[in-house]
């Protein structure tokens, strides 16, 4: 990644790591900024250390920030919902009693996470902030709920498919 403050190019090297699986898009997005001793350390422990973290095959964003702080990431956290995305959630899994136990799950990563010293701010960051941050502190991690994605190209190649 490369941005230019005042006439000075500042470039952060950061590997491209490719998913394993369908779930792991933020895991590996974490993998990608570790050190390279860390990242060792977590692909050789990957199961265990998702088991660790309880998260199993299903992440939700307060879980990197645990992945984050195990590793002494220094980052915050912004959101628009200190809560579980339950319509998300239903859409990972057709089982109810699992989506109601991840729910538990992240509702009690969120209350305790000021305890365990990981920073979760209300709100949204502007773009100007975002690059702030790049400029100034290095990488950031933006995710984006699939939920809310579209893809304008994909639906005309559809269009286009049912019209033959």
């Amino acid at each position: 990644m490369t941005t230019e403050r005042n006439g000075v190019l500042i470039q952060h090297n950061v590997p491209h790591i490719q998913q394993r699986y369908n779930w792991d898009c933020g895991v590996t997005c974490i993998l990608m900024i570790l050190s390279e001793e860390d990242k060792t350390k977590f692909l050789n422990n990957f199961t265990n250390i998702c088991q660790e973290e309880g998260f199993g095959h299903t992440t939700c964003t307060v879980d990197l920030c645990y992945l984050l702080k195990r590793f002494d990431i220094e980052h915050c956290m912004y959101t628009t919902r200190q809560s579980p995305n339950i319509r998300s959630l239903s859409n990972l899994s057709n089982n109810t009693s699992n989506t109601d136990k991840v729910a538990t799950r992240i509702s009690k990563r969120f209350i305790y996470a000021s305890v365990n010293d990981i920073k979760i701010f209300d709100g949204v960051l502007s773009v100007k902030d975002l690059v702030s941050h790049i400029v100034h502190k290095g990488p950031a991690i933006v995710l984006v709920d699939a939920g809310l994605l579209s893809c304008d190209l994909c639906k005309h190649n559809k269009l286009t498919v049912e019209f033959r």
